[in-house]
């Protein structure tokens, strides 16, 4: 028989469940993967802007030395810091970075800025507007109060120190923010270099001087457009959204075929099995959801059970064919001589005719009964009613119908047992009679004890023994060696249901002289 527990396996609720799942978080996990995108751009603008003003910055710092005659070029330690060789400035935007209005009208600086700063910046403005054409970026320097002194737009002489990072500059502390662009002219083709997003990075870096802030560069541009980096690489998408594609339908026609193929075997088995053949073996693989195997499994089993039940039925049918057929000849042949020869019969012929009529009609009556309660116990043990039977008592009051041949012995060890009181009768009952029919039968000995926490009862006789070569057979149905007693052969069977239907056993030994019947509830 196929086991039935089921083997490894994805349920299919949980492949749907999946599958639902990513359909319906696939538009979430594009906006989100866009935003990513988007601030991954916006991080790869700030890194551009970081490396424009450093070498912006140090190229003022160096133009501010040579105007004051001071060389500390080689001598400069970065940021004002002595402890390290190298400082890289890292980009400070993030996914969750706000994106501020856009920067308010600025005023003219109250301070006149420092006369060599601004001989530097001034020398420097070429420069600016040059590498301007290039970069698309906006350039400014601000002194040291944040007063623009050099720039590639109109802000010359204006004060930015509102700018939130430009204070943290001055504070010595590199700062970017984001800000909404607005644009008044229309929007270029995706194409067009100066096609460019709706949020500007501006950049603050603090320039150095003997440890002290000197000046700060404030650089800024305008962030590619997701829209546009994907134009721009539209070719590798396209062949990766055809592979994607691709590896879409391949994993749904796997999906199908892990859910059609075992569910086509499953209802191949099924037609197999209304036509009276046997269920072919499932083959598992390990892609095949769990119900499935459970299903075939299942089904292995149920037809296992559906053949083992017809051979069951047909030979039992055969059985009793076979054992009723000889009282009903019996009481028909008897019938039809009283019924032709009543007229000349004797009245002790008569008598003795009636009297093997009634004998024949017991013994079928006796085989009915059994046969029908054997049923009842094979096909419903599990519904019949179920009490708590203090053992001692019962056996006591059971063995009172035997008064004088019947001894029983009860170990202290055994209290009660719980079980269908009529099935504990009927076992006893047929186990002690079996003992009592036994030739030569003069004393039968009971006794109960616990084992492994089973009620074990033992039933000895001293009678005849039986003999070795029917041992194998006493337990099958209809086997008698009492027929001409009106043995019907199906006591012992019935024993052996009840033992079976509480997961025991019946055995028995026997040798001349002695026999004994160990049952196991």
């Amino acid at each position: 028989m196929i086991n039935s527990r089921s083997a490894a396996g994805i349920p299919i609720r949980w492949l749907l469940l999946g599958t639902n799942a990513i359909v319906f978080l696939l538009p979430l996990f594009a906006l989100f993967g866009f935003r990513i995108y988007d601030t991954y751009l916006l991080r790869q603008t700030e890194r551009q802007l970081i490396a424009q003003a450093i070498f912006v910055g140090e190229a003022w710092r160096a133009a501010l030395l040579d105007i004051e005659n001071k060389v500390e070029l080689h001598n400069f330690k970065p940021l004002g810091r002595d402890d390290a060789a190298f400082i890289p400035i890292e980009p400070v935007i993030d996914l969750g970075i706000e994106i501020l209005p856009p920067q308010p009208k600025v005023q003219k600086c109250s301070q006149i800025p420092q006369r060599n700063a601004q001989l530097a910046a001034q020398a420097m403005m070429p420069l600016l507007k040059r590498v301007q054409v290039f970069t698309l970026s906006a350039i400014r320097i601000l002194d040291a109060n944040g007063c623009v002194i050099a720039t590639t737009r109109s802000e010359l002489g204006m004060s930015l120190y509102t700018a939130p990072e430009v204070q943290a500059a001055l504070d010595g502390i590199y700062n970017a923010v984001t800000r909404k662009r607005i644009s008044d002219e229309p929007a270029p083709p995706l194409n067009d270099i100066r096609r460019r997003g709706n949020v500007r990075v501006f950049a603050a870096l603090p320039i150095f001087a003997a440890g002290k802030v000197i000046g700060v560069v404030r650089i800024s541009r305008t962030s590619m457009s997701a829209i546009r980096s994907l134009w721009l690489n539209r070719r590798g998408l396209l062949i990766a959204g055809f592979t994607c594609c691709f590896l879409i339908i391949i994993a749904s026609c796997i999906f199908t075929a892990a859910i059609t193929r075992p569910l086509r075997r499953l209802s191949n088995d099924a037609k197999s099995v209304t036509q009276g053949s046997q269920a072919s073996h499932f083959a598992h693989k390990p892609w095949t959801p769990a119900e499935f195997k459970d299903l075939a499994n299942s089904l292995a089993v149920m037809t296992t059970k559906l053949h083992e039940r017809a051979e069951y039925i047909s030979a039992y049918t055969a059985n009793i064919a076979h054992e009723l057929k000889t009282p009903i000849t019996a009481i028909r042949g008897a019938a039809e001589l009283l019924n032709d020869n009543i007229a000349t019969m004797t009245i002790e012929q008569r008598q003795r005719f009636l009297t093997n009529i009634e004998a024949d009609a017991l013994r079928l009556e006796r085989l009915v009964t059994q046969l029908l309660y054997l049923a009842k116990i094979e096909n419903s043990a599990s519904n019949l009613p179920v009490e708590e039977i203090d053992v001692h008592t019962f056996l006591k009051q059971m063995l009172s119908r035997y008064p004088e041949r019947v001894h029983f012995d009860i170990d202290s060890r055994v209290t009660s047992i719980s079980m269908n009181p009529e099935q504990l009768v009927s076992a006893i009952t047929n186990l002690i009679d079996n003992a009592l029919e036994q030739e030569s039968t003069t004393r039968v000995e009971l006794s109960a004890m616990v084992e492994d926490d089973r009620l074990v009862i033992t039933v000895a006789d001293n009678g005849s023994g039986i003999a070795p070569e029917y041992i194998d057979k006493i337990f099958n149905r209809f086997f008698t060696t009492k027929a001409e007693r009106g043995g019907t052969g199906l006591g012992l069977s019935l024993v052996k249901a009840i033992a079976e239907t509480r997961g025991g056993k019946i055995t028995c030994e026997s040798s001349k002289g002695h026999t004994k019947f160990n049952l196991v509830l």
